[in-house]
């Protein structure tokens, strides 16, 4: 039962990530149809960012009591409001359904991560079954929308198709959102969370560095908007489909080069990342595979340079660090990317700042 229990889990991932990353991947579109901005666009995908920090707090607060089931279930039924905008293509309704798919994102993910290693034996391979099927949908669904769109190249008649697609993966994911909460429900009595640890002057200083050297990576979406408006209908979400294709296998190397203190060089990626979107907006090829490393620096590298600060109360403040740093480089994109020389003094000022108390922090 336990095994069937962590495919169905498994299952569920992967059908949320090819739901919310499918939504993604147009969010860019979307933001057009509904009469928005680039910098409205922005402050959403940062706001985003926060509301998975405030989802993420209150999901742990909610896993110490042992309430796994009902905030499973709703951690991923709130995935399904996304193709509501789709539908009804309104600013309001736009950030209301964004913002409560990010607050379910982080609702869910301590009591799934909790749920994970109580029925497994072998809790590292079970992590990695349940993240290979997260990655193939992460990847499965912004494809499937890419080849839509070389059918239909009316912006209008594709987003109409893609609100079906996005409404029967949402269908299928409640289902089994549904089935596996009530199976979880009787095993919830032996489900007790953990207690954040109290971090220590070594971890401030990494996730201060964290944020930092996290706000020099412009949002994906901002580039997507600019080739957008200049007329190029399908480029933005070849950019997205290259960077996740990458973001997925480079993630397996940043896992070795994280235990290497020579792995720091590599955050290099992150203000280069956004010079290149800044100024090669129109290489999508370049831009992408750009983008598909630093995403894997930002999800994984970080959190395994972390490790070699020997305090585990670091991870209890990391995401934060990471989310903040995106949303302040969410707002900041819409100042900058007009004038080079601005992006250029603030990407050297932050990565410079960011890298002295990482480097501080590793001694």
């Amino acid at each position: 039962m336990r095994r069937r229990l962590l495919l169905l889990i498994g299952i569920t991932c992967l059908l949320a990530d090819l739901t919310y990353e499918s939504f993604r991947s147009i969010l860019y579109m979307v933001m057009r149809l509904a009469g928005g901005g680039l910098t409205q666009l922005c402050t959403l995908w940062g706001l985003g960012d926060l509301a998975t920090v405030a989802g993420r707090i209150v999901g742990s607060i909610v896993s110490v009591a042992g309430r796994m089931a009902i905030l499973y279930a709703l951690g991923y039924l709130l995935t399904t409001m996304l193709p509501i905008p789709l539908y009804f293509p309104r600013i309001s309704i736009l950030y209301i359904a964004y913002l409560t798919e990010r607050t379910g994102k982080g609702m869910r993910g301590p009591s799934r991560d909790i749920i994970i290693k109580t029925i497994s034996e072998r809790a590292g391979k079970a992590f990695g079954i349940v993240e290979a099927l997260d990655q193939a949908g992460a990847v499965a669904g912004p494809v499937i929308l890419l080849l839509i769109l070389s059918f239909y190249r009316d912006v209008k008649t594709f987003v109409d198709i893609a609100a079906i697609f996005l409404t029967f993966s949402s269908m299928i994911l409640a289902t089994v959102t549904i089935y596996v909460a009530s199976k979880v429900r009787t095993l919830e009595r032996g489900f007790m969370g953990r207690r954040l640890l109290r971090p220590g002057r070594r971890a401030l200083l990494y996730t201060s560095g964290t944020f930092l050297i996290s706000s020099c990576l412009f949002p994906i979406v901002g580039i997507q908007y600019i080739s957008f408006v200049h007329g190029n209908v399908s480029e933005g979400l070849i950019m997205f489909v290259i960077a996740t294709v990458v973001s997925s296998v480079t993630s397996l190397a940043m896992g070795e080069a994280a235990s290497r203190k020579v792995s720091v060089l590599l955050t290099l990626f992150l203000p280069l990342t956004s010079m290149m979107g800044v100024c090669s907006w129109s290489n999508v090829y370049i831009v992408g595979l750009l983008y598909g490393v630093s995403m894997a620096i930002v999800e994984v590298l970080f959190r395994g340079l972390a490790s070699l600060l020997g305090d585990v109360s670091v991870y209890a403040i990391l995401s934060l660090a990471i989310c903040c740093g995106s949303f302040l480089s969410a707002i900041m994109f819409p100042l900058l990317y007009r004038s080079v020389m601005y992006t250029i003094c603030y990407l050297a000022v932050l990565y410079v700042a960011g890298m002295s108390l990482i480097l501080s922090s590793l001694r």
